[in-house]
């Protein structure tokens, strides 16, 4: 294949033998020989050329030529000598201008937070103990030992809550746990951790002493909240967990170790604390009006008017066995 070394003037008539201009014609592999050209526009249609790099083809010498002739061809002296052969010229397009995209102010819900900043463990045959063995050993030690899988590791910590909890009296425990026990009640609880497959509520406050640390259980279905509190000795550290059980699809339990879901006062706020699950709240003489309007509003409760403060005492506690019960 052929090509031109120069190109032809527009408007132009001319009578060219091809065998004389074969010396200005190239074959392929001689192309290669020459800068490409790459052309570009400014806004102002300013062009300007890119020459781009070639290696040249080692150890080949010129092409002989013969003697050039030419025949006289007559040319229009309207055109420029100084117009540009064989350029064409482009007008570059200005590339819009993108301004940053305002991200609106987006409320997360509690599921969302959980999801994000708090810790969790995988389905296992207990996931309360595990999610405190987490919170409280870590995440490299929780993977070191092979997740909630070992059952090895289980059952001596839970042997371990046993012998302690033996240790002291129950009187003695329930200052320090701010509950009530009796002997009888220590040890069926101790009973039922060693025998029956997973944990309930009301062992959380054998992880506490075991453990030496604060726990605010919130349930995020019923928005209600416990804590299980644990009075540390002069030379204790006592760490503070907020437990999230979960009432959608997901994880049984989130824990946060440093309250990045909710801090403490958010908590008192947005949720309503209870006693326990067997007995939520206490008699409502106990109560005034204005707490239990509190209470109604946490619990999204809708009121319309006055209510009588027992209708309003009633309507809570419906509210709270209707939660547990689904």
């Amino acid at each position: 294949m052929m090509y031109w070394t120069h190109a032809f003037l527009p408007n132009k008539q001319y009578e060219v033998d091809l065998s004389i201009v074969s010396p200005f014609m190239l074959t392929n592999q001689e192309k290669s020989l020459f800068p490409t050209v790459d052309v570009e526009a400014d806004k102002e249609n300013k062009i300007s050329v890119k020459t781009s790099q070639v290696t040249p083809i080692q150890n080949m010498g010129p092409r002989p030529q013969s003697k050039p002739r030419f025949t006289a061809i007559q040319e229009d002296s309207t055109d420029s000598e100084n117009e540009p052969v064989n350029v064409k010229q482009i007008t570059k397009k200005s590339s819009p201008i993108v301004l940053p995209t305002l991200i609106p102010n987006i409320t997360l819900s509690l599921y969302d937070k959980c999801k994000l900043r708090a810790q969790c463990v995988n389905r296992c045959q207990d996931p309360l103990f595990w999610t405190i063995y987490l919170a409280k050993n870590g995440k490299r030690e929780y993977e070191r030992i092979g997740g909630c899988t070992n059952g090895n590791v289980e059952m001596a910590d839970k042997n371990a809550i046993v012998e302690k909890l033996k240790s002291k009296s129950p009187k003695d425990w329930a200052y320090v746990l701010d509950t009530k026990w009796t002997k009888v009640g220590l040890y069926d609880l101790c009973n039922d951790l060693l025998t029956k497959p997973k944990m309930s509520w009301k062992h959380v406050y054998m992880l506490c002493a075991y453990y030496q640390c604060n726990i605010y259980w919130i349930d995020m279905k019923m928005r209600v909240y416990m804590t299980f509190l644990h009075k540390p000795e002069s030379d204790e550290d006592c760490d503070t967990f907020v437990l999230y059980k979960n009432g959608q699809k997901g994880p049984v339990y989130w824990v946060d170790t440093a309250q990045q879901v909710l801090k403490p006062h958010e908590i008192v706020e947005e949720y309503m604390q209870i006693i326990n699950y067997d007995k939520p709240l206490k008699a409502a003489s106990n109560y005034k009006v204005a707490d239990l309007e509190i209470m109604a509003r946490q619990l999204q409760i809708e009121t319309t008017g006055k209510i009588k403060k027992q209708d309003l005492y009633t309507k809570i506690i419906e509210k709270i066995v209707q939660e547990s019960s689904v």
